[in-house]
């Protein structure tokens, strides 16, 4: 991500913007990126006018800690039996 260091403004990646417009088409979209690479910023662009759910996958070992802290601070889980 490019940030716009004058104003604070976090501009998406081209990969990101094409996931969030598919996203936005109602489509089907899987996302695989580095770590720090800015997968979950492209639901925080979505979360608030999102009508569908998201299913996030992280490695057992590599960062899922951060994975968790960064989510709780953006959505609230929904456990379906």
């Amino acid at each position: 991500m490019i940030e716009g260091l004058q104003v604070g403004l976090v501009i998406a990646d081209l990969w990101q913007q094409e996931a969030v417009r598919a996203l936005q088409q109602g489509k089907d979209v899987v996302v695989q990126a580095p770590t720090g690479s800015g997968k979950t910023y492209i639901f925080e662009l979505l979360y608030p006018n999102l009508k569908t759910q998201a299913v996030f996958t992280v490695p057992t070992r590599a960062a899922p800690a951060h994975s968790h802290a960064a989510s709780k601070t953006t959505a609230v889980a929904d456990h379906a039996s």
